[in-house]
């Protein structure tokens, strides 16, 4: 992967919390609609892949810590 910028890293650290909240308020829609119209397949499928969406998410948070991480040692290690 090539070199990015701390700015490029943060600011794609950004869209991905930004999709982690619209996953969070799609999971509580559906919990709504679970308590109130009960289970269906529908309902359930989109639960799960909620779910595997904020896994991914988080997943892709902490590569890019690392990577932040990773820039600033080598900013450190080159005096800059």
């Amino acid at each position: 992967m090539p070199q990015r910028s701390l700015a490029e890293i943060k600011t794609e650290q950004t869209q991905v919390r930004a999709r982690v909240g619209q996953l969070v308020d799609e999971a509580r829609e559906i919990d709504i609609k679970l308590d109130v119209d009960g289970a269906d397949d529908g309902l359930q499928e989109r639960q799960a892949n909620i779910e595997k969406g904020k896994a991914k998410a988080s997943a892709r948070l902490a590569e890019l810590g690392d990577e932040a991480r990773a820039e600033l040692r080598r900013r450190i290690d080159e005096g800059s």
